[in-house]
C-alpha cells in the first residue's frame, strides 16, 4: 500500500475508485466499504485509494461544548491495519483549520478529481463531508454528472441489532462491553505504548506489573477494571491480566494502566508494546487491606488464565 501525504504536484496515470472519512476504529462497517473499493477498483482496473485525515477533524475543530474525543485508533495504527486490507493506496489529508473551510464542491473537484483522477467514490449510508458537513450522497451525485464519475453507498453493518460504528464502539469500551466492542472490530481492542517506571506495590504484593503510557495522547482508555489481556513485546506475545483505574485502595488519585503478564521474565522499562483486551473480568474496587487485595489478585489471575485458555 503506497501512502501519499502531499498530493499537490501529483498528475496521476491511472483512475481511481476512492473511499473517504476518518476511519477510526476501522470496524466491520469500514471493512465492508473498503472491500467494495477493491472489487470495484478490480472491475475497472483502477486503483483502490482510502482518503483519511490527521489529526482527527473534531480534534482540530474542539467544539468546547462537547467533551473532548477520545479514538480508537491513531494514524500509525490506522496505516497498519489498513495494509493489511488490499489497498492499493492510502492518501492523509492534513486537517487544518483552513482546510475545515473548504466547500464539499471544491474538495471533490480540485482534490478528488484533478489530484486523484477519481471515476468512482464508495461512502457509508450517512456519510456527510465538506464545509459545514454540507457535502452528502446527493451532492456527490449531482457532481458526478458533471465531473463524470459514479457514486455508490453502502448500507450500514447490523449486529446485535445495532449498525456498527465507531461511536458505538467507542460507548462499549467506556462501558466495560470489551467483548462487544471486539466483535464490531473485528478484533481484539488494542492500545500501544511504553512501559515507565511506576511505585512498585505490585512487585512488593507478588505480582510484578508493566506500567503502560499509551503513545496517543487521546487514545481512548476502557473502563477502569481488570480484563484479560495479551501483551506483545519485542516480538513475543504473553497472556496477561490488565488493571485500569486510580488503585483507591492505596489513596492513589491518577488512572493508570497496569500490567501483570504471566510466564515472563525479564526488564521492561522503556520497551514499546502492544496491549490487548479480550473479557472484562470485574469492576474495580477498593479493599480495606493488603493480605485482601492479594487474596483478589489470586483469583483475577486464575480466572484470566481460565478465560485465555478458552479464547
Amino acid at each position: 500500500m503506497e501512502i501519499i501525504r502531499d498530493i499537490e504536484n501529483r498528475n496521476p496515470a491511472h483512475i481511481s475508485v476512492l473511499t473517504l472519512g476518518t476511519f477510526d476504529g476501522i470496524h466491520l462497517g469500514h471493512q465492508a466499504i473498503i472491500k467494495e473499493v477493491n472489487r470495484e477498483a478490480k472491475r475497472l482496473k483502477a486503483v483502490s485509494t482510502l482518503l483519511t485525515f490527521e489529526p482527527h477533524p473534531q480534534l482540530v475543530l474542539n467544539n468546547e461544548n462537547l467533551p473532548l474525543l477520545k479514538l480508537l485508533t491513531d494514524i500509525n495504527e490506522r496505516i497498519d491495519i489498513l495494509s493489511h486490507l488490499d489497498l492499493a493506496q492510502l492518501v492523509v489529508i492534513p486537517f487544518t483549520r483552513e482546510f475545515a473551510e473548504t466547500s464539499p464542491e471544491s474538495f471533490v473537484k480540485e482534490l478528488l478529481v484533478d489530484k486523484l483522477n477519481m471515476k468512482s467514490i464508495i461512502i457509508g449510508h450517512d456519510h456527510v463531508f465538506g464545509k459545514n458537513r454540507a457535502g452528502n450522497y446527493q451532492l456527490l451525485e449531482s457532481l458526478g454528472e458533471s465531473l463524470s464519475f459514479n457514486v455508490k453507498t453502502i448500507e450500514a453493518v447490523v449486529n446485535d441489532q445495532q449498525a456498527i460504528s465507531s461511536t458505538l464502539i467507542r460507548s462499549c469500551l467506556e462501558n466495560g462491553l470489551i467483548e462487544k466492542a471486539n466483535r464490531y472490530l473485528g478484533r481484539p481492542y488494542a492500545i500501544r505504548g511504553k512501559v515507565i517506571p511506576g511505585l512498585g506495590r505490585g512487585r512488593k504484593l507478588g505480582f510484578p506489573t508493566a506500567n503502560i503510557t499509551p503513545a496517543f495522547v487521546y487514545k481512548l482508555i476502557p473502563k477502569p477494571g481488570i480484563y484479560t489481556s495479551t501483551i506483545s513485546i519485542n516480538g513475543g506475545r504473553y497472556n496477561s491480566v490488565t488493571y485500569i483505574g486510580s488503585r483507591s485502595t492505596f489513596d492513589l488519585q491518577e488512572n493508570v494502566v497496569e500490567v501483570h503478564i504471566f510466564d515472563f521474565s525479564g526488564e521492561l522499562y522503556n520497551a514499546d508494546v502492544e496491549l490487548s483486551f479480550y473479557h472484562f473480568i470485574r469492576e474495580d474496587a477498593r479493599y480495606t487491606s493488603s493480605e485482601e487485595l492479594i487474596s483478589q489478585i489470586k483469583m483475577d489471575i486464575e480466572r484470566s488464565r481460565e478465560l485465555l485458555q478458552c479464547s
